[in-house]
């Protein structure tokens, strides 16, 4: 059994910012940013079965500062989406984030999908495994915990 692991860990707990408590003055800069928690609020431990591969996304990103020597790096991210037992109405999917890029949250659950994040130099080696292990109809699972202290781990499971 193989099993591959990213955490997280937040020791005040996980704190976003609410999009619509930030304000924009005249100059165009924000004022505020308030926090929200997005912390479970008891341990929670998820395990999904992985029943197949979805679409692969391969997203070019960069954030123009206005100076020559970092405006033009362009940083590759990938995401790879999982097929889970169709008693499972949420989505799932592997999120590649370019490497030395740094992840507020190994796994993160927004607008119904969770992701769980991994550095980008892991992609070839996962889906090979996921790929070998689902042609092979071996067991895959997604064990996802989260804990109120801010801790949250994703774990594949082959």
């Amino acid at each position: 059994m193989l099993a591959l692991s990213v955490s997280g860990f937040s020791q005040n707990g996980s704190f976003e910012p609410d999009p619509s408590a930030v304000s924009t003055n005249k100059s165009g800069s924000k004022n505020q940013i308030a926090l929200s928690t997005r912390s479970v609020k008891e341990d929670k431990i998820d395990v999904i079965d992985v029943t197949g591969l979805g679409g692969t996304t391969f997203s070019a990103l960069n954030l123009p500062d206005g100076t020559s020597a970092r405006g033009d790096r362009y940083s590759l991210k990938i995401t790879m989406s999982l097929l889970t037992g169709a008693n499972k109405t949420a989505g799932y999917q592997l999120v590649f984030n370019p490497d030395g890029e740094k992840s507020t949250y190994a796994v993160e659950a927004k607008d119904g999908i969770t992701s769980v994040n991994f550095p980008q130099f892991t992609f070839e080696v996962i889906r090979q495994k996921l790929e070998q292990s689902l042609a092979a109809k071996k067991k895959v699972q997604l064990k996802i915990t989260q804990n109120p202290s801010g801790f949250r781990e994703g774990v594949l499971v082959f």
